[in-house]
């Protein structure tokens, strides 16, 4: 089961009641009850929401809603995620943590930062294929919701170069112009926001360091609490985060620390669209940059610690993940991607 943050489906309600579309007929039409709103733990079976969107976007009968929904939103929408955000240095550490603690809104969605040699990409991808009609238009709102959103907490403006867009190219692309006024590249194979390389460098409005360190400590807890029977790709990150520090633990060793078989383990994976080796390259692939970042750490030292048999089998491996070597990547976060205290 895949879930998404109740905020969310609230945020939503807020917006289709502004728009006109009372919160009881948009339940009624989706067929959902309205104790779902209860939920203690502030979860939502993602199927909950994916049916009240369809139904306002029936109602509505707006074929840019996520768009639209996207565009009206703030940095409180989005959880403690946005305040976090909101808090950073610059737009590079902003996107970085966006995609850290996005696991806090939802499960569905992997979102990533990657800084390349002519362009900075915010990836916004589905973890797994859903046939919903309303698939569409939440990615849209999560393009829209971010670029406005980091327009609004950058302290200079925020040049855009391209958006890329899963979806095939509809008769009208007013709207997208409309919003990010940059060329919109449809049927790509993710959906990415395109910045210009300077772009994560552009200091915020209101950075405040001491807030970003309690908001993380406060994030960081939640996600490791996530003990949900069907979220185990989240734990093995967690596991795995701690486990490899000069060594390569496999999935029988993760299979034994979970207690449970390791075919066990493998069928839960695949019930969340996921598997132990792409798990263990993100998680490597997260730990790189920290280190690279950090720069107290040899290329030696950073093989070693990743499991990793020799430097030019890890420099091989770093550049298919983000396109550039760790050398470049090294000197490209010197003022972009410094850990706080809170990530050590």
């Amino acid at each position: 089961m895949f879930f998404i943050a109740t905020a969310i489906l609230q945020r939503l309600f807020a917006y289709t009641s502004k728009i006109g579309i009372n919160t009881d007929d948009l339940l009624k039409e989706a067929n959902v009850d309205r104790s779902i709103l209860s939920n203690p733990d502030n979860k939502l079976p993602l199927e909950y929401y994916y049916a009240v969107l369809d139904a306002a976007i029936e109602m509505t009968g707006d074929p840019f809603f996520g768009l639209h929904m996207g565009e009206s939103a703030d940095v409180g929408d989005l959880s403690i995620v946005g305040y976090i955000m909101a808090s950073c240095r610059n737009v590079g550490e902003a996107f970085e943590k966006a995609g850290q603690y996005f696991g806090i809104i939802g499960s569905v969605l992997n979102i990533y930062w990657r800084v390349e040699e002519d362009s900075a990409k915010f990836i916004y991808d589905m973890r797994k294929h859903f046939p919903n009609n309303c698939i569409k238009h939440c990615v849209d709102t999560g393009l829209s919701n971010f670029y406005n959103m980091i327009k609004s907490i950058a302290r200079d403006p925020v040049d855009i170069k391209e958006v890329w867009v899963k979806a095939e190219r509809p008769e009208d692309t007013s709207e997208y112009k409309r919003i990010f006024k940059c060329p919109i590249l449809f049927k790509k194979d993710i959906a990415a926001l395109v910045f210009p390389p300077d772009v994560p460098n552009i200091p915020l409005r209101h950075p405040n360091p001491a807030l970003l360190g309690l908001l993380e400590h406060h994030a960081n807890s939640f996600l490791s609490k996530i003990d949900e029977n069907d979220y185990y790709s989240r734990k093995i990150s967690l596991l795995l985060f701690g486990q490899i520090q000069g060594a390569n633990p496999s999935i029988e060793d993760v299979a034994r620390d979970l207690g449970m078989s390791v075919r066990v383990l493998q069928k839960k994976l695949k019930e969340e669209g996921a598997t132990f080796s792409e798990i263990a390259t993100n998680v490597r692939q997260e730990l790189a940059k920290s280190y690279l970042a950090e720069k107290r750490y040899s290329i030696d030292d950073i093989t070693y610690l990743l499991g990793f048999s020799e430097p030019s089998v890890f420099r091989r491996a770093f550049k298919a993940w983000t396109g550039i070597t760790p050398g470049h990547y090294r000197s490209s976060s010197e003022s972009t991607f410094k850990p706080n205290a809170a990530n050590s």
